[in-house]
């Protein structure tokens, strides 16, 4: 069976396209999602991705009523993430997710940083079993990676090579799932 890619966070259209037609994801999700970067304000009809912060704030984004996706709880100085956000973030089938554009965004020291809080992050997750999605973040379509591309993040945060597909792909399903079912 094929996997169908997903790419659950771009900011524009021209995205959304570029990644449907050019780079094979099976679907780009641009107007299908309420990103909301300050506050706790969701929108039940729609995949509620919420940008972390610190610590308390993580704690209350995976409380938060139709919460579905925390979104780059990880800092190269710090660790705004433990057990029992995990524990809790899988009991409120809340998922994490990690974009490429913040990666991107490390440089020297603070990125090798940053891949170490990223393993961390992994051996949680797969210890919890809560589930990571891997996203670009894209602003611009020059910023849309190949999904292959953003599997290979999964895979530096210590999953397997079919647990890295997953994440770009049946985890994404499975937040779509859950959201539909809360309808």
């Amino acid at each position: 069976m094929t996997k169908k890619f997903h790419d659950l966070l771009v900011h524009n259209e021209e995205c959304v396209e570029f990644g449907e037609k050019e780079l094979g994801y099976f679907k780009v999700h641009g107007k299908d999602v309420n990103y909301v970067e300050k506050g706790y304000k969701t929108d039940k009809n729609k995949i509620n991705i919420l940008e972390a912060g610190d610590l308390k704030r993580n704690k209350k984004i995976i409380r938060t009523k139709n919460a579905d996706v925390l979104l780059n709880p990880v800092e190269p100085n710090e660790r705004p993430f433990d057990t029992s956000i995990a524990e809790i973030a899988r009991e409120n089938d809340v998922a994490v997710a990690i974009t490429l554009k913040k990666l991107l965004k490390y440089r020297g020291t603070d990125k090798i940083k940053y891949f170490r809080s990223l393993q961390y992050l992994g051996k949680i997750l797969r210890r919890r079993k809560c589930p990571l999605i891997i996203t670009s973040g894209a602003k611009e379509k020059l910023e849309m990676r190949k999904p292959m591309d953003l599997a290979s993040i999964a895979h530096i945060a210590g999953y397997s090579k079919e647990e890295a597909l997953e994440t770009i792909s049946n985890n994404v399903e499975k937040i779509n799932t859950i959201k539909n079912d809360r309808k």
